[in-house]
């Protein structure tokens, strides 16, 4: 058997400037906010990603993105080895990287539909914050969430308390893994079932964003929600558009 190895070929990436114009600090899990400005008028949508070039590397890394009015909002997880989310946290107010949009129409607001259901867990959350503050047609909108501690949820709250204040979500559950109740994501899901009906019921669409593990966990739990009280499989849903995936 011969083997023949060769090396990645590197594409060279069109990029443009983008200026931080906000950074929260690192939380208890290593955990900031990053918002972006373009220095060009782009036409992109909560849920599309950023392909980041780190200065002295030639490899990207993708950031799904929430829209805050024209601006970028990244939530960033800082690894000890991670190149791309060390330089991102080294980055100050005024400071610009170089990095490009890539479109995720498949994970996009679905503004037609009856009602919607964000679950998320950890940095997942980012687009759904965009999507919560572009909900200006006020569809009955659920926030699922997924972290550690309080002290983890403190970084997004501002966003989810200005998007219950304007009716632009209605109602934000989280689940909290290192609290009293030792509550996962799925956890709550399986509390809210009826909620989880009544959307798949009547053409709403449920959207999932955040780790792998978390996704395998939270789709079985939506199948056996949806088998043992609406007696059909959850792909028949999915079929229909009713299920968007994004998770990593």
């Amino acid at each position: 058997l011969n083997l023949e190895i060769t090396k990645p070929i590197k594409k060279k990436l069109k990029t443009n400037y983008f200026t931080v114009i906000n950074k929260e600090k690192l939380n208890i899990d290593n955990t900031f906010l990053l918002e972006l400005q373009s220095e060009k008028n782009f036409n992109f949508k909560s849920g599309d990603l950023l392909n980041i070039l780190p200065k002295e590397n030639n490899y990207t890394r993708q950031y799904s993105i929430g829209k805050i009015g024209e601006d970028l909002l990244l939530s960033v997880k800082k690894h000890d080895q991670g190149f791309c989310s060390s330089y991102l946290s080294k980055l100050n107010i005024g400071d610009s990287l170089n990095a490009n949009f890539e479109s995720n129409s498949n994970f996009h607001f679905p503004k037609k539909a009856h009602s919607v259901i964000l679950i998320s867990n950890g940095t997942g959350i980012a687009p759904f914050l965009g999507m919560i503050n572009e909900n200006n047609n006020q569809i009955p909108l659920y926030l699922f969430w997924g972290g550690r501690t309080n002290e983890s949820l403190k970084i997004y709250e501002k966003y989810i308390n200005r998007a219950i204040s304007k009716n632009n979500l209605s109602h934000f559950y989280k689940a909290l893994s290192k609290e009293n109740k030792k509550e996962y994501v799925q956890d709550v899901l399986i509390e809210n079932k009826d909620q989880v009906c009544e959307t798949i019921k009547n053409n709403g669409v449920i959207m999932i964003c955040g780790s792998l593990s978390m996704q395998h966990d939270v789709l079985d739990v939506l199948e056996e929600i949806s088998s043992k009280n609406l007696n059909q499989s959850l792909s028949e849903f999915e079929n229909n558009g009713q299920l968007l995936l994004d998770c990593y």
